[in-house]
């Protein structure tokens, strides 16, 4: 674990690092916590300075300000993430599209066909039909 510790803060930027010891050496100031809050805030450390809160409060069990730090930046980190949430792309496929467009033009091509037939169907001739001839006429009429 000491390895561990001694990576993390390797890691950390030296801003981080450097109001963590301003805390550190004043711990009951409540603005030296808001100005770590601040740097934390800014580059976005809230895992680093969480498990460095956690540490302390291991350390110092009676220790009430330890916690309160924990719960305003489990609450300033919630903050962040609503603030920086965005709502996801509706790009679900719609179910049974190629069939709808499929149906749609056969009830149309159904529907042309309809009106065309109800069209020659219906439709008179502008002249009478030529008279037959009595040569064509059948026999006894």
């Amino acid at each position: 674990m000491a390895a561990f510790a001694t990576a993390r803060d390797k890691d950390a930027p030296e801003a981080l690092t450097a109001a963590w010891t301003r805390v550190s050496a004043g711990w009951d100031e409540p603005a030296r916590h808001d100005a770590l809050l601040a740097v934390v805030t800014q580059l976005d450390a809230y895992a680093w300075a969480a498990a460095r809160y956690r540490d302390a409060a291991r350390e110092r069990p009676d220790d009430k300000i330890a916690t309160a730090q924990l719960e305003r930046l489990r609450k300033a980190t919630e903050a962040t993430l609503l603030a920086t949430a965005t709502a996801r792309a509706a790009n679900q496929p719609k179910p049974y599209r190629a069939t709808t467009a499929v149906l749609a033009i056969l009830i149309i091509a159904t529907i042309a066909g309809l009106v065309y037939a109800f069209a020659r169907g219906t439709s008179t001739p502008d002249t009478e039909p030529p008279p037959t001839s009595p040569a064509t006429q059948p026999a006894g009429k």
